[in-house]
């Protein structure tokens, strides 16, 4: 078995809000432009960088914190004022395309694409639903959609539930299987048990009943893969965690994307031994 893959080596003018462009089809009453959205969130995210740039920073801080994120390039935090800072979340290349934000709902968006590079869904982090009430990940397009990327030289995929992660998994360059939300699991496509047969399939546990409801599920779907394990968190740091602590929550409190991957390798490791 290899190793974990290892981290990667490391004006103003107010655009139009696009936030709910329509086009009839045959096929249903309405469906979302998802391209023209995409392209409004990213003009939209220049300009705040420009208008706003601490707090749009402060924003992306919150999904990911920056010494973990500068961790994986090998770099400090700048204590430096903010609005000087020149590398972080929202300019690297690998989430140019991915981050945009929504002046409507004063939020970060995500564009998620399938391996064509089609978009299939685009979520709005904090927004309102049609009654006014507040919602995370609003979304717009396929909402059954199931981000994955699996690399054929690697042993593990990890599986987690919510959007934050995926960014994780990019920047680290982990193999992955991502579900929307935990009732997601219904919807795996049946090829992904082909992809996953030679692979240990990584199940991170969220600490909730929700997740932890759907774990026999996930294990069933993915018996034919070498091996299946989940990782639960309060096992991992041996202490009791707030109800819904995540991989995100764990990455974010470890700060260092080394110790992240040595306290992983560590609970693989315990899990082929128990």
């Amino acid at each position: 078995m290899s190793s974990l893959p290892k981290p990667t080596e490391c004006k103003n003018h107010t655009p139009k809000f696009i936030d709910e462009i329509t086009l009839s089809t045959s096929s249903s009453s309405h469906s979302y432009d998802l391209n023209a959205i995409h392209a409004s969130y990213l003009q939209q995210k220049e300009t705040i960088l420009t208008q706003d740039k601490e707090g749009i920073l402060i924003s992306g801080f919150n999904l990911i914190e920056d010494r973990l994120y500068q961790s994986v390039y090998g770099l400090e935090s700048e204590s430096t004022d903010i609005i000087y800072q020149k590398h972080h979340l929202l300019n690297d290349p690998l989430f140019e395309s991915i981050l945009g934000y929504s002046f409507e709902y004063q939020s970060l968006t995500m564009t998620i694409r399938d391996e064509n590079g089609e978009i299939q869904v685009i979520v709005i982090r904090h927004a309102t639903d049609k009654d006014g009430k507040s919602v995370k990940w609003k979304t717009y397009g396929a909402k059954r959609y199931i981000p994955y990327k699996i690399h054929p030289d690697e042993d593990f995929v990890f599986i987690f539930s919510g959007m934050a992660e995926l960014l994780l998994m990019e920047l680290f360059e982990f193999s992955y299987i991502g579900l929307q939300s935990d009732s997601m699991c219904k919807h795996l496509p049946e090829h992904l048990k082909e992809e996953t047969r030679e692979k240990v399939i990584v199940i991170l546990q969220d600490n909730d009943e929700s997740f932890k409801s759907i774990v026999p599920a996930l294990e069933s779907f993915f018996s034919t893969a070498y091996q299946v394990m989940t990782i639960d968190f309060e096992k991992l740091l041996n202490r009791d965690l707030v109800k819904g602590y995540d991989f995100r929550d764990f990455c974010n409190e470890v700060g260092d994307v080394a110790i992240v991957q040595e306290k992983l390798i560590k609970e693989i490791q315990d899990g082929f031994r128990s």
